[in-house]
């Protein structure tokens, strides 16, 4: 399984959150013989992070402390919760949810965030699945911390959604 940078999925809901400051989209195509839905993936790709992902991220929260950014994380029942009852909790909330798709928005004085799990059935029983990020940045401070985080941004999601989407076919079911 490869996950790669591909084209945002033109019936993809988080095309109403367009135009934006910044988006991508990662994809890979699994046979998804376990029944993994987009609430699957967005739960355990928020709240199952690898050891160094967890590491950059409280560096990340101890530098952005001083500038008022939000720092901290529900746990894990409580963003499970949120996802599957399309609700909210801090800076977390689901924005937009059917079959095939859930998008969560991560909202903060300098910029919100929306991020979608999205699938397509392809032939053969595969699912296209795609990571969606769209960035909305409010002013300078968002552009101060977000472009210099850009490159960690492709390092992790791309890595976290191919580990998240292995895991998950590995032990559901």
């Amino acid at each position: 399984m490869k996950v790669k940078l591909g084209r945002i999925p033109d019936d993809s809901l988080i095309r109403k959150y367009f135009p934006a400051d910044y988006s991508d989209c990662y994809q890979c195509t699994v046979v998804n013989d376990k029944c993994i839905t987009p609430d699957d993936l967005q739960i355990a790709f928020w709240t199952n992070k690898p050891e160094w992902i967890d590491t950059l991220f409280k560096i990340r929260n101890f530098l952005v402390k001083p500038f008022g950014l939000k720092t901290g994380e529900p746990d894990a029942g409580i963003i499970e919760n949120c996802i599957r009852n399309s609700t909210s909790t801090g800076i977390f909330s689901v924005v937009d949810k059917t079959s095939e798709e859930t998008i969560i928005r991560l909202s903060d004085k300098h910029l919100d965030a929306c991020i979608s799990a999205h699938f397509r059935p392809v032939e053969s029983g595969s699912t296209v699945m795609s990571f969606i990020t769209v960035v909305h940045i409010h002013n300078l401070a968002g552009y101060l911390y977000f472009y210099p985080i850009l490159p960690f941004h492709h390092i992790v999601v791309k890595s976290m959604v191919g580990d998240t989407i292995k895991r998950l076919m590995r032990d559901k079911g």
